[in-house]
């Protein structure tokens, strides 16, 4: 925050700075001589007003990189005279204290102009329900250690479903899922990255896809396999809603949605308190695991 309030504090020498309390109001900042500073993905169903406006705009967020490089901005004139450069307030040295690979993602229109600037990052993580977790883990004998990879989190699930299938023996094949994710693309980008092979190239405003069919597969075969066969869940708009109907135990999300891990599940028939349990380890280990395959 200290680089963001120096930011604000030099702009204000020129412009008037506002945040957009809440997205909504983003449009009626929307005037000549003011600095919006937006937030999150909610920005999307005002960016049109907002790119007639006269308005600069700055983006913290990684959504808001995805958004400019787009070809409705990064080849937009237009638009691009109205996103503030932040280069003029920061010097060299102060640039040298960020991440590199966060502040070269705000130069993405080869100008020398910065339009991102790396306020908040978020990565992902998996986050259990420890305490239907307990019961499970104790009779079938398995650990946390088993969700340290994409095959062993389909390999618990498996068990999870079949354990809990055999509580009602009179009822065939009622299993529950286990896990779920709230984002699919990730997945696909971060494993197709971790194996070798980027799942698609950007060169001089032109994109290849890389299909490699055996690792393709293998996505296949660990995620859309375990979702047909009830390993794997999605039924609420985000996971954690899952969570909270008890349709799912585990799930991965991004760090900002472990504010809505819920501290109970509520079914038609009963609500008990959970606890969570969060496997940042494992998924850095995950992470790790693919990288050297």
């Amino acid at each position: 925050m200290k680089y963001v309030k120096y930011f604000i504090s030099r702009r204000r020498k020129r412009n008037k700075v506002r945040t957009s309390h809440g997205n909504s109001n983003l449009s009626k900042y929307a005037k000549k001589g003011i600095t919006l500073i937006g937030d999150g993905a909610a920005i999307g169903p005002y960016m049109y007003d907002l790119m007639l406006s006269k308005a600069e705009l700055f983006l913290p967020e990684c959504f808001e990189w995805l958004l400019l490089h787009s070809p409705v901005f990064a080849e937009n004139k237009e638009v691009q005279e109205q996103l503030a450069d932040l280069s003029q307030y920061f010097t060299e040295d102060e640039l040298s204290k960020y991440v590199d690979s966060y502040i070269q993602e705000g130069y993405f229109n080869q100008d020398g102009s910065l339009y991102l600037f790396p306020v908040a990052k978020s990565t992902e993580i998996t986050m259990l329900n420890k305490t239907d977790w307990e019961p499970f883990a104790e009779a079938a004998g398995t650990t946390v250690d088993e969700l340290a990879t994409t095959e062993g989190i389909v390999q618990v699930a498996q068990r999870y479903y079949e354990w809990t299938d055999a509580q009602t023996p009179d009822v065939p094949a009622d299993g529950k899922a286990f896990y779920g994710r709230d984002s699919m693309s990730n997945y696909f980008l971060i494993s197709m990255k971790q194996m070798g092979k980027e799942l698609f190239e950007v060169k001089d405003g032109k994109v290849t896809l890389n299909t490699d069919k055996e690792l393709v597969r293998r996505i296949w075969d660990n995620y859309y396999v375990p979702f047909m066969k009830g390993y794997f869940a999605s039924l609420g708009k985000f996971r954690s809603d899952d969570v909270k109907t008890g349709d799912v135990i585990a799930y991965t999300g991004s760090t900002s949605s472990a504010v809505y891990f819920p501290d109970s599940v509520e079914t038609e028939d009963s609500s008990y308190p959970i606890f969570p349990e969060n496997l940042f380890l494992y998924s850095w280990k995950f992470c790790k695991w693919l990288q050297y395959l």
